[in-house]
């Protein structure tokens, strides 16, 4: 069966048809004056060196953006949850430009600009970043370790800043339900139980309802990390030997650094849990190491479970080697644990 359309409501369509298409023009047009150079992957690219919460007074610049409101930056629970701040976005000026710069800026929240950055990410997510920012200064081509924790994992935390006592940019992940407020509050409280946190650790809170948006915190804490370099591990996993040390001391391996290289930090667990809880009686050495892999007390990370996360490192090679080797047997489920050249990573 067929049923005709009547002409007075084929009139009333097309009228809505018009409405609806003048609306996107309006909006559409709208967005692309306030930003006419920049694109998402802009947006990305530069958000850590544009946004510096907590830099200092309201008006200080910050590379193309500049708070713009009558207050500092506020660290308090019930201000923060919202932020109020605003940016003011510089057009990217072609060369010959004669304009004058501060003219022709446009302001735009906080929150607008990075829904933006993160739009891939599942929405609403209210991102803070440097939340809580590091007073300590760090050469560029430090290695900053980036990670990501919930309020069960802030003992373990602290182990890894008093062990590492250099940059780290974390992802904390808040939900977003009644019960908030005591999560801000515990992590004040964290951040005043130990000096050596508001040293060298660059706090990022992520505030929503999802429980498992694993990559977007990690996303959050590589984009933020303020150093050339930067480490993506777990927050339970203590680094055994004076990685920093080492790093600037081996010219091979900050040249490959510099190329864009990855380099792999080997990773190992015990096949007994309980001796994996005291740090302080982890090997330091590599032929310790070894020692207890033919002990069968310790085995490559995961090798139990998921040999091919792993395998590819080549630890009978690595026991063997005292030079920089390279990975040859990648495969697609590989996941080791990595040091990166920030510039340029997916």
């Amino acid at each position: 069966m067929a049923v005709a359309v009547s002409g007075n409501l084929c009139t009333c369509l097309f009228r809505y048809f018009v409405l609806a298409f003048l609306a996107f023009s309006v909006i559409f047009s709208t967005a692309s004056f306030l930003f006419p150079n920049l694109s998402s992957e802009d947006l990305r690219k530069n958000a850590a060196g544009l946004i510096q919460r907590g830099a200092g007074a309201a008006g200080v610049s910050t590379g193309a953006l500049s708070w713009i409101d009558n207050q500092s930056p506020t660290f308090e629970i019930d201000s923060i949850h919202y932020s109020n701040q605003k940016l003011a976005i510089q057009p990217v000026r072609n060369q010959g430009d004669t304009q004058q710069e501060g003219t022709n800026q446009h302001v735009v929240d906080e929150d607008f600009y990075l829904s933006k950055v993160y739009s891939t990410a599942m929405q609403p997510s209210k991102v803070m970043p440097y939340y809580f920012k590091a007073e300590g200064v760090f050469d560029k081509e430090e290695v900053t370790i980036t990670t990501l924790i919930t309020e069960n994992r802030f003992e373990v935390f602290k182990k890894l800043v008093r062990n590492y006592r250099g940059p780290i940019s974390v992802s904390l992940w808040i939900r977003d339900d009644e019960y908030k407020d005591q999560h801000f509050t515990a992590l004040h409280e964290l951040y005043d139980s130990e000096p050596l946190l508001r040293k060298y650790v660059d706090f990022h809170v992520v505030v929503d309802r999802f429980d498992f948006q694993l990559n977007m915190w990690r996303n959050v804490a590589r984009l933020f990390a303020r150093t050339d370099y930067f480490m993506l591990l777990d927050v339970d996993f203590h680094i055994c030997t004076n990685l920093r040390k080492h790093l600037k001391e081996s010219p091979r391996a900050l040249e490959l650094l510099r190329q864009g290289s990855a380099l792999i930090l080997p990773a190992f667990e015990y096949t007994n849990e309980e001796d994996g809880v005291d740090s302080a009686t982890f090997p330091v050495i590599k032929g310790e190491v070894e020692k207890q892999v033919n002990d069968k007390k310790l085995i490559a990370f995961h090798a139990a479970k998921f040999v091919p996360g792993h395998g590819a490192s080549d630890y009978p090679r690595w026991y063997k080697s005292d030079d920089i080797y390279q990975v040859t047997g990648f495969n697609y489920k590989y996941e080791p644990y990595v040091i990166l050249k920030k510039e340029g990573t997916p």
